[in-house]
């Protein structure tokens, strides 16, 4: 088949950019250079100018002649400029939502911690704790099914 001119270009400059450093080995040279390749891509870039590939048809008028009058900017519709804008389920929740479910509090002490751990344990029972973990991990299931249909 045809070789692509721009190929063809490109070709060249690797070319004469292997005969002039050296073969295989291409070195940055450490000062400025002129291209020197560019008058013969200038050739080929001439030659596409006078021999196009496609010529278009002339453009014409789309508008209808009732409105050929008429130039100026459409009046605005308020209604569609003040509508609230369509949330879609799928799209990133933004930072104002974030932040309605973050609460921050302080840390507890390394004393008042460990004594409320164990005030805790002694308040409740094995079936108290096991139905907090199963809550807890219900949760953290419906959290990661909710995170897979987005992704």
């Amino acid at each position: 088949g045809e070789v692509d001119n721009n190929l063809l270009i490109f070709d060249n400059r690797i070319k004469h950019l292997k005969q002039r450093y050296g073969g295989e080995n291409l070195m940055r040279s450490l000062c400025y250079e002129p291209c020197i390749s560019a008058h013969d891509s200038q050739k080929f870039i001439d030659r596409r100018l006078t021999n196009p590939d496609y010529e278009s048809s002339l453009p014409r008028e789309i508008m209808n002649s009732k409105t050929i009058g008429l130039r100026q900017f459409p009046l605005l519709d308020k209604e569609v400029l003040n509508k609230t804008p369509v949330v879609n389920k799928g799209s990133i929740p933004r930072a104002s939502t974030l932040k309605k479910g973050l609460t921050f509090s302080k840390p507890p002490t390394g004393s008042n911690d460990k004594s409320l751990k164990s005030a805790n344990n002694q308040d409740m029972s094995p079936a108290l704790i096991a139905q907090a973990n199963w809550t807890f991990v219900e949760k953290l299931l419906k959290d990661c099914k909710v995170r897979t249909k987005r992704m």
